[in-house]
């Protein structure tokens, strides 16, 4: 069978324009498993395709594989942070900014507005971190201002 004629058959099933929308990898997928269905025929399509197919994960194994990609002593770090966040900084600055992340010892604030980033970046930043110092034992060595919806989780 011709390539054209191939991509003739895998066309005819597909609605208009969603053929150029498709990987090549996944219509080769497509190709391979249309020649092995006809090979093996109908009644038995869906056994032997699904023999080939890696088998289903379980949701609490996929879960559990997430689960160890995060840092637990980063994230409990964040929460006990976040909580002593106010007496850190003083309640007019920590209703400005609020800790959002910390990677590789760099935390990252989220700040209410653009004047406020102005503000935390050239008069706050260098006390902010000194306190920071402080009360982490150098666990934190620098801070990363972003504005409010720009940080992506």
């Amino acid at each position: 069978m011709t390539e054209q004629r191939k991509t003739h058959q895998i066309k005819s099933f597909l609605p208009p324009g969603k053929f150029d929308k498709i990987k090549r990898s996944d219509r080769l997928a497509a190709s391979r498993e249309r020649t092995l269905s006809d090979w093996v025929g109908r009644e038995r399509k869906a056994d032997v395709l699904a023999s080939f197919r890696a088998p289903a994960k379980k949701v609490d194994l996929i879960i559990d594989e997430l689960m160890e990609r995060f840092d637990p002593k980063g994230v409990d770090f964040l929460q006990i942070l976040r909580n002593s966040w106010t007496e850190l900084l003083g309640e007019k600055l920590a209703a400005q900014a609020k800790p959002v992340a910390l990677q590789e010892n760099v935390l990252t604030l989220e700040v209410a507005n653009t004047s406020w980033f102005y503000i935390f970046e050239r008069q706050y930043k260098e006390e902010i971190r000194q306190k920071l110092l402080k009360a982490t034992n150098n666990e934190i060595t620098d801070l990363r201002f972003v504005q409010r919806g720009r940080f992506s989780r």
